[in-house]
């Protein structure tokens, strides 16, 4: 069984994109006590389908990253992908204001130093567009823009190409998937799911972190407790994203 658990912040807020320093510890000893191996998402692909794997991905760039979850992550020897927008590189969070879809606190974001130190610690940097706008209904030049631009500006300070993705908000469409696929060998949805042998590279499931915050489910992994957790959360989640895009106007 194999899978990828998306993070966002690493602080003691509470919100829905919170998870403290202490509960992502519980959750990578959960992990590996159960002999679920930790990989980088760009070999997760490589692991045979009867070994447990999973890679940690985070979302956005956080300053908490670099302070909060890289010590945790580095004790464990557990590698992870931060995906990151360019243009808010050492700003906060404030896309929330033009586009806001949950209630999450007002943070900072990582500037290119950190960003650099944290790829020097052996986590690789993605991409999350370049300003973090939803890839749906752009026009090419806009959708180039957001894709190709958050991959160059990556390359300039941190010196490598970033070969993952990560949609904004989980939105996508055919246009946006060509284009993100031309630029990144790998891209993350917000579809919540395990990983199954028929998956497209550029259309990968995760596992939303805040749904195992306490970690005693992520022990599981693997188990018949475990599939119908994660089944009865993804019907959920689908009904969710369901009636949330009907709102918005967008097509199932």
């Amino acid at each position: 069984m194999k899978g990828i658990l998306t993070y966002h912040s690493i602080d003691d807020s509470g919100s829905v994109v919170s998870t403290s320093t202490s509960q992502l510890g519980r959750q990578i000893e959960a992990l590996k006590s159960r002999g679920v191996r930790i990989v980088p998402l760009t070999t997760l692909h490589m692991i045979p389908r009867d070994v447990h794997a999973v890679a940690l991905t985070f979302d956005d760039g956080f300053a908490n990253f670099a302070s909060a979850a890289a010590p945790v992550l580095l004790a464990h020897a557990a590698p992870a992908t931060v995906f990151v927008i360019p243009s808010c590189v050492g700003g906060s969070n404030d896309w929330e204001d033009r586009d806001s879809r949950v209630a999450v606190p007002q943070l900072d974001l990582m500037g290119w130093a950190e960003i650099a130190q944290v790829r020097l610690q052996g986590f690789h940097i993605g991409g999350h567009s370049n300003t973090h706008r939803s890839l749906r209904g752009l026009d090419p030049a806009a959708l180039e823009s957001e894709v190709s631009l958050a991959a160059a500006s990556i390359k300039e300070h941190v010196g490598a190409d970033p070969v993952a993705f990560a949609f904004p908000y989980g939105d996508y469409e055919d246009e946006a998937i060509k284009a993100v696929a031309r630029v990144y060998s790998f891209a993350c949805t917000t579809e919540f799911g395990l990983l199954s042998e028929s998956d497209s590279p550029h259309l990968l499931p995760r596992l939303d972190a805040y749904y195992f915050r306490g970690g005693q489910m992520l022990a599981r992994w693997g188990t018949a407790e475990f599939w119908t957790y994660i089944t009865g959360r993804r019907l959920a989640r689908s009904f969710a994203n369901v009636v949330r895009n009907a709102a918005r106007g967008f097509k199932a």
